[in-house]
């Protein structure tokens, strides 16, 4: 292409060249009347020729789009000679500048980063077009440092995005290319994964997959990424199981959006990063096998066939790195890492990259090596106490009078796998157990919430941007995306997981008095509980629905009640089905909650509660008077 610094086109005037492509230069311009300056895009001519209405059709698509965080197309002129698109100009640079490659990088300045992309990436999702070459790149810095998403020349139009699946050629950077991307099949979930390893480069400074095109493209379809431990020594386990689930080899083992990616990136290392003193208690358990025995702790176990795994098992149909065993609540939870021959338990081969709940006497199957575990007991059995039966929704617990305001400060939530028990319980319709509450009020410096995508917004009820305390257990798996329903006649319901605990005026409690903590199942979201979304798959909305709920607490407070409530849920009934917790605080101090909500073994969420407890003399009731 010939020099065209200082020629004009249409009403631009090209001042520099700022860089040069396969497809296309970039200069810097400047509107001859308006005096404002912009970057103008050239397209090689004879490219252009040879696909002019396809990319006709693709840039007024993209020329559409308006997002802060997407760098604007202002203007283009396809017919002119040569072809040039005009946009917005980042006056400083990209993100591979700023941070050059080898440059490692904290969470603290990653998050804004992802943040910012993955909101651009979710937008261009919702219009149907998937990018194709996220990179750094890619990310240019506005004047106001914000950034902007470029470089949709070889992004694609998916209609009928929700189920997203397009063939076409292979286009991106080989460094930064989903599996799907690679066999000419991208979808919304591709981006993510790129963005992924994006952040895993960030992290340890160099993306997981080096060498040639074949190379990389060979290990983003059959290679596990190395452990970011290995690489980055203290990186929070929260942190690195939010990195590797966006970079599963099936995308639908993915988040179910990059912002919910965003969102579990922020979470995990807000949790991991702050200080809690009162923690939840973890029972050791035993793995045992031809290797002896195993004690489990506070820390992951992984298991594999080479060195470098805390369980090295010698059997040549075990992965290098097959599985890990880390804390769940009080339990341990096991996890396939994409292993070549599968995980079983029970001889029930378990879903990859999802965490799966152990209980007392299971076994465990890698290639023809098996173990048991053996430790925490099943929800039921691990405390003292009499069975409690199934009762009436309308009964209401003895001693379970509201205080005056509800207490609702859910600090996060999981999306993983569940477990089974033996104390049942239903509770619906809250108004009935306990007297209507007042609005959930703004939440105290000391709770605070995480917001889920499509809830409302700051101005409606939930925080948008808030502080997280720290988690007593890892948020590794927190907004995992729901697995796709199956084809068929099955039912897709989209159902959420409430709770709500009901505490004093400013969301402490008082020490030695009893307190009522709710959760459960609903349809629609209650005002006065917080709301987690979750789907899930039935054959008939008829059928009764078993999920196991569970409350943890922290080592201050005091169970009155069972901890494991196994709840039946009817989804044609309109109302939300409940199960009642009740405690006290015996200690003052920082304090816990931690509910988790199961189905068949299958972890759903998990919510949070933090709040001070105090002793009563101590405790100035707010006054009503004005």
């Amino acid at each position: 292409m010939a020099d065209l610094v200082g020629q004009q086109l249409g009403n631009y005037r090209l001042i520099r060249l700022l860089g040069r492509g396969g497809f296309a230069e970039v200069f810097l311009g400047e509107h001859i009347y308006l005096k404002t300056l912009v970057a103008i895009r050239v397209l090689q001519p004879q490219l252009f020729k040879e696909q002019a209405d396809e990319v006709h059709s693709e840039i007024q698509t993209l020329a559409n789009l308006r997002h802060p965080n997407i760098l604007a197309i202002l203007d283009f002129d396809l017919e002119g000679r040569p072809p040039f698109i005009v946009e917005t100009y980042a006056p400083n640079g990209t993100l591979r500048q700023r941070h050059p490659k080898g440059t490692q990088l904290p969470l603290d300045t990653i998050i804004p980063y992802v943040r910012q992309v993955a909101s651009a990436l979710d937008y261009a999702h919702a219009q149907e077009i998937i990018h194709r070459d996220v990179k750094p790149e890619n990310m240019l810095i506005g004047p106001n440092n914000e950034i902007l998403l470029s470089d949709f020349g070889i992004a694609v139009t998916a209609t009928g995005i929700s189920s997203p699946t397009i063939t076409g050629p292979v286009a991106g950077s080989a460094a930064y290319m989903a599996p799907e991307q690679i066999r000419g099949k991208p979808r919304p979930a591709s981006d993510q994964y790129s963005l992924g390893i994006v952040v895993y480069e960030w992290l340890s400074g160099k993306p997981p997959f080096q060498g040639s095109f074949m190379d990389m493209a060979y290990q983003h379809i059959s290679t596990p990424p190395p452990f970011l431990r290995e690489k980055v020594p203290g990186i929070p386990p929260a942190v690195e199981q939010v990195v590797m689930i966006a970079l599963a080899k099936d995308p639908v083992q993915r988040f179910d959006s990059v912002e919910t990616f965003a969102n579990a990136l922020r979470e995990a290392h807000l949790a991991s990063s702050a200080v809690l003193p009162a923690t939840l208690p973890i029972k050791e358990a035993i793995l045992s096998g031809s290797f002896g025995r195993k004690t489990l702790g506070a820390k992951a176990l992984t298991i594999g066939r080479v060195e470098g795994n805390g369980l090295v098992i010698r059997d040549r149909e075990v992965s290098r790195r097959q599985a890990e065993i880390r804390p769940a609540g009080q339990g341990y939870s096991i996890i396939d890492l994409d292993s070549m021959n599968g995980t079983y338990v029970n001889e029930q081969r378990i879903p990859s990259q999802t965490p799966y709940l152990l209980k007392t006497g299971d076994t465990i199957r890698m290639g023809k090596s098996k173990m048991t575990y053996e430790g925490s007991e099943m929800p039921g059995s691990t405390r003292e106490g009499p069975a409690t039966p199934i009762v009436s929704s309308k009964e209401v617990a003895p001693g379970s009078a509201s205080p005056p305001a509800v207490g609702t400060g859910m600090l996060s939530t999981k999306v993983d796998e569940a477990l089974e028990g033996d104390q049942e319980f239903i509770s619906r319709a809250f108004e009935a157990s306990a007297p209507a509450a007042p609005a959930t009020p703004d939440l105290p410096a000391s709770a605070s919430s995480v917001p889920w995508v499509g809830e409302p917004t700051r101005n409606e009820r939930l925080p948008a941007t808030p502080d997280l305390p720290a988690s007593a257990s890892s948020a590794a798996e927190n907004l995992r995306a729901a697995p796709r329903p199956p084809v068929g006649e099955e039912i897709e319901l989209s159902l959420f997981a409430i709770a709500s605990v009901k505490l004093e005026e400013g969301d402490i409690a008082l020490v030695g008095k009893t307190y009522t903590a709710q959760a459960g199942v609903s349809r629609e979201k209650p005002e006065d509980f917080w709301a987690a979304p979750f789907n899930m798959v039935v054959k008939s909305v008829k059928e009764p629905i078993t999920f196991d709920i569970l409350l943890h607490e922290s080592e201050n407070i005091e169970l009155i009640t069972n901890w494991h409530r196994r709840l039946l849920y009817r989804p044609d009934d309109v109302e939300p089905q409940l199960a009642t917790f009740r405690f006290q605080v015996v200690t003052p101090g920082k304090s816990l909650l931690v509910i988790d909500f199961y189905h068949e073994r299958r972890w759903l969420r998990t919510m949070r509660f933090e709040f001070d407890a105090v002793e009563q003399s101590q405790h100035v009731p707010v006054s009503s008077e004005v």
